[in-house]
């Protein structure tokens, strides 16, 4: 049970952006939809094990975007 509460907690919390440290490889994914596109940078902490978000951006497009080719 006590397992269970901890990561209901943890998956309440907002996720906590971190400055980058200069030296460490930088993680990005990316998702791009017909009406949107979103990525998030980060960067894996010192035990090389665990990531931690460097920034988030999210855009929803205008009518307009949403008529251009993928390739623009």
């Amino acid at each position: 049970m006590r397992i269970v509460k901890r990561r209901l907690r943890k998956s309440s919390e907002p996720p906590i952006l971190l400055p980058p440290v200069f030296g460490r490889p930088l993680i990005m994914y990316l998702t791009l939809l017909a009406e949107s596109t979103g990525c998030a940078l980060g960067q894996h902490d010192e035990s090389g094990r665990k990531e931690q978000a460097i920034y988030y951006l999210t855009k929803k497009f205008t009518n307009y975007e949403m008529r251009y080719s993928p390739l623009e």
